[in-house]
């Protein structure tokens, strides 16, 4: 699959706002505009909410790839999901040695055999 594909792939999993709005014009005739709030000009307009919301997916995809391809930076969503609400990191308990070097003295000392609480906290 080609690179920019597998971005715009990427892009169009992102919860961007879409906003969808009647427009009723002094004339009585009246359409629906669809826009991408993040992306400034991804705004199009369609004869029903359905129409115009086909037509501004359509331009997003336009716009993702002129973006890829002129090496633009392309906004954020607004809100991104939270991707990993916790993270636990599960280090085995070992015995290690520690040599302290003093930076006034340069003496050493030297601890063998002792357990580093840190790594001995266990991820109950």
């Amino acid at each position: 699959m080609n690179r920019a594909i597998r971005a715009l792939e990427f892009y169009k999993r992102l919860p961007y706002t879409l906003r969808t709005e009647p427009v009723q014009e002094p004339d009585g005739s009246s359409y629906w505009t669809a826009e991408y709030v993040e992306l400034r000009g991804c705004k199009t307009d369609g004869t029903t909410e359905a129409e115009a919301v086909a037509n501004v997916q359509e331009l997003f995809d336009e716009y993702i790839l002129a973006r890829l391809e002129s090496q633009t930076e392309i906004p954020e969503p607004a809100k991104l999901p939270a991707i990993i609400e916790e993270l636990w990191i599960v280090v085995p308990k070992r015995r290690v040695s520690v040599e302290v070097v003093s930076p006034d003295v340069g003496d050493t000392e030297q601890t063998k055999g002792e357990t580093i609480p840190a790594l001995a906290s266990s991820s109950a």
